[in-house]
């Protein structure tokens, strides 16, 4: 019985999810094909159909092989789940690739949070996500001057934040740029998503307990038809498979159904390198000849399922809460995006064991409106109908809650566990360069701290020069630490706009989550969730290579030889590095 009802509110919530999209369709926000097949001008070398059985004009850009680039994104893809299926020969196609030629296999290490935004965005332009304003620094959000919650799913031109990336390099440069995602970057020439498929699937799945998604069938059967039609080949190939990441969690990366899903993107994979075979170039060759394939995730995947409800812990504090931890608050948001106001306070799921808390300032009589954002340390003494209160202390006493991250200041972030806390604090240079420190008060709540040597101070001396450390030392002081990069990546989720920058972050801990009726989360700043598996298969790839702690943010600029482009033009933001996994061109 309980069984039927859980079937029955998923088939409600298709059906919810359906007029949810429908209201997206009239609202003219859903992303479908874009930009618009007729414009602007360099969408139609690619769009314009050829006569029948003449080769398709190959990729421009790509340096000596003439190769396309393809990259295949594997949302949600735990590490040690991949290599147990690549191994274990659940991935015959992927396997068969990597067979026969040169080819690089390892892990990168990913970002914080651990969600598909903001690592996409900082993957392809190789800058960390608070480093640019305006790139996504989580997959939701609450905007407080739109007063409605932000799902960047559903936002078709929010990917980018303004930074310049792969695809606009591409372009910048000749290329064409293709790429099958669930947002738009405008460097690409044309991108395809099916927003109403894709949320309906969401939503069967759960209800039929099928681990195979007809979305990704449906993203490689549009390449298949344009491909057939289209007059040039691009040069930049990006796919999405969201199978994976939304059997992990639904059913948790331990189930029979999240290892159908990597069975399933895998013969996805395969029937990728079928179309690229079936296209033949004019010196007799296919497009799959000569191409350079990636294959990466963007987080990993562990199992939970004890939900922490944080609208009960938000009421029994004193706030009126925006119910989002359900998953039709998604669907709620979008029919009725004036609900929110009359609430103050929304806890928005970001990755399900992670979750943003957002706080509307009270004044001595009255709420005051959302675009009033509460200053620093509010939290911690927050003005409700019933008092003031420690939202902080509240959030710590309840069973499952890990950690909690503040804001405290501009160039201050607070991370309080029950026995202890650390601070990161920035100071700046004249030249706009960071220098951060890390300070102990009482037990470490990550314990990297502990450690021999670990550069950290005690809190009564935040004020001490010799305690700040800048950047490139960081790095290289914390490499063996569990949490690499820790003090920079504590600021990194507070980059957002001031609009959309939110109060407190809290972690849950192992096993838990925020969101009901899920059982697979990828919040965490957790080793087994930053490691995500990466290969690269192509004339050009070098797999002698021995890459020295590589990261997300490395891969893009160690391609950009590939196409014969500079890794760090002139007035670009680029951290990332160039780790030499691809030589020089074949001769």
């Amino acid at each position: 019985m309980r069984r039927k009802r859980r079937r029955s509110f998923w088939i409600a919530l298709a059906l919810a999810i359906l007029a949810a999209v429908v209201a997206l369709v009239l609202d003219g926000q859903r992303v479908g094909v874009a930009p618009p097949p007729d414009e602007p001008a360099v969408v139609r070398p690619i769009l314009l159909a050829r006569p029948e059985g003449v080769p398709i004009e190959p990729p421009r850009r790509v340096a000596a092989a003439g190769g396309v680039l393809v990259v295949l994104f594997v949302d949600g893809m735990a590490l040690d789940r991949f290599d147990a299926a690549l191994d274990g020969g659940d991935m015959p196609h992927l396997a068969e690739l990597l067979a026969e030629s040169p080819s690089w296999r390892g892990s990168f290490r990913g970002t914080f949070p651990t969600s598909t935004a903001p690592s996409i965005p900082e993957t392809l332009a190789g800058a960390w996500s608070d480093h640019l304003a305006g790139m996504p620094d989580h997959i939701h959000a609450l905007d407080r001057r739109e007063g409605r919650l932000i799902r960047y799913e559903v936002e078709a031109s929010e990917w980018d934040g303004g930074a310049l990336t792969l695809f606009d390099r591409v372009a910048g440069a000749g290329g064409v740029v293709m790429t099958y995602f669930e947002g738009w970057f405008p460097g690409a020439t044309i991108t395809v998503h099916d927003e109403l498929a894709y949320l309906l699937d969401i939503a069967m799945l759960k209800a039929r307990e099928e681990a195979v998604l007809a979305y990704d069938r449906r993203m490689v059967d549009d390449l298949r038809k344009r491909l057939a039609a289209a007059r040039r080949a691009p040069d930049v190939l990006f796919i999405r498979f969201g199978a994976v990441d939304i059997a992990g969690h639904f059913f948790g990366p331990d189930s029979p159904q999240y290892a159908a899903a990597i069975r399933a993107t895998d013969e996805r994979i395969g029937e990728v390198l079928e179309i690229l075979g079936e296209q033949a170039l004019p010196d007799g060759r296919n497009l799959r000849d000569g191409a350079t394939f990636v294959l990466f995730s963007d987080h990993g995947m562990e199992a939970s399922g004890h939900r922490i409800d944080l609208d009960a812990v938000l009421r029994r504090a004193g706030f009126d809460p925006y119910p989002t931890s359900d998953p039709r608050a998604l669907v709620a948001s979008v029919l009725n995006p004036e609900g929110l106001r009359d609430h103050d306070a929304v806890a928005v799921p970001d990755g399900s064991n992670i979750a943003t808390i957002y706080l509307r300032m009270r004044g001595a009589e009255r709420r005051l409106p959302w675009v009033k954002k509460p200053p620093p340390g509010y939290a911690r003494h927050a003005r409700t109908p019933s008092g003031e209160v420690d939202l902080v202390e509240a959030l710590l006493a309840t069973d499952g809650v890990l950690r909690v991250h503040e804001l405290a200041g501009p160039d201050r972030v607070v991370v309080h566990g029950r026995l202890g806390t650390l601070e990161a604090r920035r100071r700046y240079r004249p030249d706009g360069s960071w220098r951060l420190g890390l300070f102990v008060g009482g037990i470490d709540p990550f314990g990297d701290c502990g450690r021999p040597g670990a550069p950290c101070c005690p809190l009564d001396r935040v004020d001490d020069e010799a305690c700040y450390l800048d950047l490139p030392t960081w790095r290289a002081r914390t490499r063996d630490w569990v949490r690499p990069e820790l003090p920079r990546m504590l600021f990194k989720p507070w980059g957002a706009p001031e609009a959309r920058r939110p109060d407190l972050l809290v972690e849950a801990d192992e096993g838990r989550g925020f969101t009901a009726e899920t059982h697979g989360d990828h919040g965490r700043y957790e080793p087994r969730l930053l490691r995500v598996p990466v290969v690269l298969a192509g004339a050009r790839v070098r797999p002698d290579a021995h890459p020295d702690d590589p990261r997300l943010v490395d891969l893009v600029p160690s391609l950009l030889p590939l196409f014969d482009l500079p890794a760090d033009p002139p007035g670009t933001r680029v951290d990332g590095d160039n780790l030499g996994l691809v030589g020089p061109p074949v001769p």
